[in-house]
């Protein structure tokens, strides 16, 4: 007893003997507290420079400078390879930081369960009221292509980023363009259609591409006059059944004739004086013309565009 107690001593007056930077090295296997804690430090130190807990360095050629490992196999409770708290101001629970020249990573997370369950590579949250869950920032200045955030699935059905919006809140919120890249990559909508350009390219020969419009809600095709016995005026009723507000309609009408030579090119002449369209409601529109003769073998067509979809009927009308 008393050479183990000589031997304590001494390993306590060789420890304070040390100088306070050197390396404290703990042949420490197997240690268990009753508390839960197997090793603890508390640096007390309260000055304004930078101080550590603990600081630890791996050098090396698979070196890891800290390794948690949790190995309790209990349901239904929360276990943590580690767990990192910073309470002040501007505390940040966990840096990481890579100096690799090859293949540099700040902070990698890798969730290894292949089965049939919920398993997160990386799981964020913030509750503040200014909580940012994850801020991606590429600090690079270079004309370079660098990148806030990268994410990707190999999955066949793989999702890169999924967004949930909440009941008073959008999935996303982009300041600043959104590029979409890859052949035949777009925008796909709950009913499966897909949007691919924002404004479909036609060919027009030798004079290169033109910007289509977007497809009218409603087209009534060319429709042929006169209706009925000759009179000053004649009318027909189309029926569109749009819905929503009128106001939001944007209304276009053409004429053609059929002459000795032929059909002529669609004119807007006479439209509004001797043509002309009336009566217009949310299903549908009377389209006037003079009831003469020699008005025989001239068409109407009348389209209609929506101006705020999302107050229509529900349909996309080509949108």
């Amino acid at each position: 007893m008393t050479t183990r107690i000589l031997m304590t001593i001494l390993l306590a007056l060789s420890l304070m003997s040390l100088a306070a930077k050197a390396d404290l090295i703990l042949p420490y296997e197997g240690s268990i507290s009753e508390a839960g804690e197997a090793f603890r430090v508390n640096n007390t130190y309260t000055g304004t420079t930078r101080s550590y807990g603990g600081y630890f360095e791996a050098a090396g050629a698979e070196g890891r400078g800290v390794y948690g490992r949790c190995t309790s196999t209990l349901a239904d409770v929360n276990n943590y390879g580690g767990f990192f708290y910073a309470a002040g101001p501007k505390g940040r629970g966990v840096l990481g930081q890579s100096a690799g020249e090859q293949e540099g990573i700040g902070v990698k997370g890798y969730a290894s369960n292949t089965g049939d369950i919920l398993n997160f590579g990386g799981h964020f949250r913030a509750d503040g009221l200014q909580g940012i869950g994850v801020y991606g920032l590429a600090h690079s200045v270079a004309d370079t292509t660098n990148y806030g955030g990268w994410f990707q699935a190999n999955g066949q059905r793989g999702i890169g980023v999924y967004a949930l919006g909440g009941p008073h809140g959008y999935a996303g919120e982009f300041e600043g363009d959104v590029k979409i890249t890859g052949r035949g990559h777009g925008i796909v909508f709950p009913d499966g259609t897909r949007q691919t350009t924002a404004a479909a390219v036609v060919s027009t020969g030798g004079t290169g591409s033109v910007a289509c419009a977007a497809k009218p809600a409603y087209d009534s095709g060319w429709v042929a006059t006169p209706w009925g016995s000759p009179s000053d005026t004649l009318q027909k009723q189309l029926t569109h059944n749009l819905g929503g507000n009128a106001d939001d309609y944007v209304v276009d009408i053409q004429k053609q004739q059929n002459t000795i030579a032929g059909p002529q090119p669609p004119t807007n002449r006479g439209l509004g004086t001797t043509f002309y369209y009336s009566g217009l409601t949310t299903t549908g529109i009377t389209i006037s013309g003079p009831g003469s003769a020699i008005d025989a073998g001239t068409y109407l067509r009348v389209r209609i565009w929506l101006t705020n979809c999302d107050g229509g009927s529900g349909d996309d009308h080509g949108y």
